[in-house]
């Protein structure tokens, strides 16, 4: 199951500090088209992103992960 966390826009100007804190802390992720349905074939990703307009959705593989985001960020 993939756990989602929606950044909304008003927060644009810190999703680069978020990607790089996603990069440092949890490991490597990867920009998607749309929410994985399932990690296959993103193995070693923990995690993903998609943009839409201004807003940013991440996508974790592990709820522990999401757990971590979001206490950090939201």
């Amino acid at each position: 199951m993939t756990t989602e966390v929606k950044i909304d826009k008003g927060e644009y100007q810190f999703h680069y500090d978020m990607i790089k804190w996603l990069e440092r802390t949890i490991g490597p992720g990867k920009w998607t088209y749309g929410t994985p349905e399932t990690w296959e074939g993103l193995d070693g990703y923990s995690w993903a992103a998609r943009q839409n307009f201004d807003a940013v959705t991440f996508a974790f593989k592990n709820d522990s992960d999401a757990t971590l985001f979001i206490l950090k960020w939201k």
